[in-house]
């Protein structure tokens, strides 16, 4: 069984071994035949990662019309059966990002308000190469860097974006694949 979390600064919860290696491993290889999209939003660039949705379809008004609208998988399907289970959450959506290699990133930002996504908890699985995750308080600018490791669970408590931005940067050392998977609940409750 994974570990408890760790709790770092805006109240994130972080479990190592969430999903053991040899699942973790198949989910990877799985997820990565997927249809995969370049991300058309403001913003996104030649690095940004490779997008992917499942779920309740995303509302907001710049991607609505150029999002592709993937059925859960049974690998998606079980991670989040046991996402819910250890967070006691529902989620209706998964926005999956593939971050190819170490130089695919998503710049410094907050995620939006529409869809309820400043109001519930984010859940963001991570698979493949370890990358850096780094977030930055709005109000001291304190920040902290977590490097997500193959399986690890990263818990965003609800008011996260309203205090903080956050990051996936460059990495400075070559890596593989990694696909993040990002519960996120769409329909409000």
């Amino acid at each position: 069984m994974f570990s408890d979390p760790i709790v770092m600064a805006g109240g994130v919860g972080y479990y190592s071994g969430f999903i053991g290696p040899e699942e973790a491993d198949e989910a990877l290889a799985a997820l990565l035949k997927l249809e995969w999209t370049q991300p058309v939003h403001r913003g996104a660039g030649p690095d940004s990662p490779m997008y992917a949705w499942m779920g309740a379809r995303c509302i907001s008004p710049e991607v609505i019309n150029k999002t592709v609208v993937t059925e859960w998988t049974s690998e998606a399907q079980r991670i989040k059966l046991r996402v819910e289970e250890i967070t006691g959450c529902t989620f209706d959506s998964l926005d999956l990002n593939l971050y190819r290699d170490h130089r695919d990133c998503i710049d410094l930002h907050s995620d939006g308000r529409e869809g309820g996504l400043q109001s519930f908890p984010i859940a963001s699985v991570s698979l493949g190469a370890e990358r850096r995750v780094r977030w930055s308080n709005i109000k001291d600018g304190s920040t902290t860097t977590q490097l997500l490791e193959h399986g690890c669970l990263l818990l965003l408590p609800s008011r996260f974006h309203r205090e903080n931005r956050h990051e996936s940067p460059k990495q400075e050392t070559a890596c593989g694949p990694r696909i993040n998977l990002t519960f996120t609940r769409k329909v409000t409750p």
